[in-house]
């Protein structure tokens, strides 16, 4: 993706801004149907081992680190499966 026009704050972009950007770009139709088929399942395991184990001590544990960092003029992490 060198020298496409949506990189050219690659220096001052996150690693989530990096991969969004990445991920916009990108042209399903270019890819193998044996690919986009991939990834469609690992979207789904991912989001159901997120739900699965919210409720669960370790993903309990997850919740209650990510609210600990909360404070005024710091930005929530964002946790699939809470509100």
């Amino acid at each position: 993706m060198a020298g496409h026009a949506l990189d050219c704050n690659r220096e001052t972009q996150t690693l989530s801004e990096r991969m969004a950007t990445a991920l916009h770009t990108l042209d399903p139709a270019a890819l193998p149907a044996t690919v986009v088929a991939k990834a469609k399942l690992c979207l789904l395991d991912f989001l159901a081992c997120a739900l699965a184990s919210r409720d669960l001590p370790w993903g309990r544990q997850a919740i209650a680190f990510a609210a600990r960092d909360e404070a005024p003029g710091r930005e929530a992490a964002t946790l699939i499966g809470t509100a």
